[in-house]
């Protein structure tokens, strides 16, 4: 069980059309409300790939490069941000279509 809070680092990154983002909730933080979401450049939300309550662990979801209409998007720079309890992690990563 993970000691800390981690959100690594998308893989690939860049990426074209799908990319794995993993992230890790400690016990103190176990079924803590979760989310983990992508946001463009101008902070508009994509997609929330994660929204929900999780016991700690150790946690691997994969995003297509598709928004909420499920409607791909176009190349760019993205940021994906985990809010987990009172606390916030943002990682950039880069779409290359």
């Amino acid at each position: 069980i993970p000691q800390s809070i981690v959100l690594n680092q998308n893989y690939p990154n860049p990426f074209n059309s799908s990319t794995v983002i993993s992230f890790s909730i400690p016990s103190s933080l176990t079924n803590s409300f979760t989310e983990l979401t992508v946001y463009n450049i101008q902070g508009e939300v994509i997609k929330r790939l994660v929204s929900e309550i999780l016991p700690a662990g150790n946690y691997i979801t994969r995003w297509d490069g598709r928004n909420e209409k499920n409607k791909s998007v176009s190349s760019g720079v993205y940021f994906y941000e985990l809010k987990l309890g009172n606390h916030k992690l943002v990682m950039k990563m880069l779409l290359l279509q």
